[in-house]
């Protein structure tokens, strides 16, 4: 499967907490600042095994779930797919992510 993929590092990483838990997300210190103003949680998906960070965020009159990944490529959900290079869903570091 072939996709857009954004610069590859090395790049300077760091963390983001996802609340309640003591999970983290790792993200480009670029995009930390911007995305450090938002309360992000652990997002787990029906099946009980898939995991995001998300927030809660206003969209089209009402809210809804916006996951991290998105929110770094400023893309709107759910009309794209993206993809994990390593297949870790909190790795939304950019060289990390393939647009589909």
């Amino acid at each position: 499967m072939s996709g857009v993929r954004f610069h590859c590092g090395p790049y300077e990483t760091t963390t983001l907490s996802l609340f309640p838990s003591s999970s983290v997300a790792t993200i480009d210190a670029a995009d930390f600042e911007r995305a450090d103003r938002c309360r992000w949680f652990l997002w787990t998906a029906p099946d009980g095994i898939t995991v995001h960070a998300a927030r809660n965020q206003m969209m089209f009159g009402r809210y809804g779930i916006q996951f991290l990944e998105c929110f770094i490529l400023e893309l709107p959900q759910p009309q794209l797919t993206v993809r994990f290079v390593d297949g870790n869903r909190l790795n939304c570091t950019r060289s990390n992510l393939i647009l589909d």
